[in-house]
């Protein structure tokens, strides 16, 4: 799959399913995963749109750096990712830390988003006692090369449903190409970093999407979403981890084809 250099100075890994010439949908990966973490759904997406996924810097077989993983430089390299491959508006579809870089992409470029889709995200992981605390501790004290027993740990506890070990098994290695660097860098940009108070600037039609059984983010999580963005709809999967479009993937695209197809 092609690695694209970028003009904030690293190269991303992405690849391209569905109509090239149809509007492009942009997928934006979460912590510790890659572009792939939206394979289970690949079959079950609508063909008439550009699908397009990224490894964001840090993941998957993007760069490596050591250096910039706050939700500004994540924001940053997919405006220059865009630009490089000629999308000037997109759908942009983000979970979990990929949805706090979907809705500030979009607070930050309104002209170039013309839907948006959370999944399994927050207003802000900034002062997260879920997502930070003991977690960001264990997390500091990692080096490389990481465990794969604790990778495989850190996967297999935020589903709630059962999915192919062939599905567990891609995604933990594709969670094994990212440094321990990655690990710490991206957590202290997402516990870092709050910029909720923009949200109602957010003027393009939104689907939140949410597991109830999400170990990360709280039903609280997903109506502050609802009310802070002004044209925002929300869907609950009832016993449905962190990882929905892995653990519903069927459902998942149902649900993205509809919300893209309603007027």
């Amino acid at each position: 799959m092609p690695r694209i250099p970028i003009s904030t100075g690293v190269t991303l890994d992405y690849a391209e399913a569905g109509n090239p010439q149809g509007p492009p949908v942009l997928f934006v990966h979460g912590y510790l995963d890659s572009r792939r973490i939206w394979e289970p759904a690949l079959p079950h997406l609508p063909r008439q749109y550009r699908l397009v996924f990224v490894s964001q810097r840090g993941f998957g077989d993007a760069d490596k750096p050591q250096t910039g993983f706050t939700q500004t430089h994540y924001v940053e390299d997919l405006e220059a990712f865009l630009d490089v491959v000629g999308i000037k508006q997109a759908v942009i579809v983000g979970h979990s830390m990929g949805g706090l870089i979907a809705h500030y992409f979009a607070v930050r470029n309104p002209a170039k988003v013309t839907r948006l889709v959370l999944v399994g995200t927050a207003p802000t992981a900034a002062n997260s006692a879920i997502v930070g605390g003991t977690v960001m501790d264990d997390i500091n004290k990692l080096t490389d090369p990481i465990d794969p027993a604790f990778v495989r740990l850190s996967q297999r506890e935020q589903i709630r449903l059962p999915v192919p070990d062939s599905v567990l098994d891609e995604i933990v290695s594709e969670t094994l190409k990212a440094p321990a660097r990655s690990w710490q860098g991206a957590m202290a940009g997402m516990l870092g970093e709050d910029h909720s108070s923009r949200l109602a600037e957010i003027k393009c039609p939104t689907l939140i999407l949410y597991g109830d059984g999400d170990m990360y983010f709280t039903m609280q999580d997903q109506r502050d979403l609802q009310r802070l963005i002004p044209q925002a709809q929300f869907k609950v999967y009832p016993g449905v981890g962190h990882g929905l479009q892995w653990e519903k993937p069927v459902e998942f695209a149902r649900d993205l084809e509809l919300f893209l197809a309603t007027a």
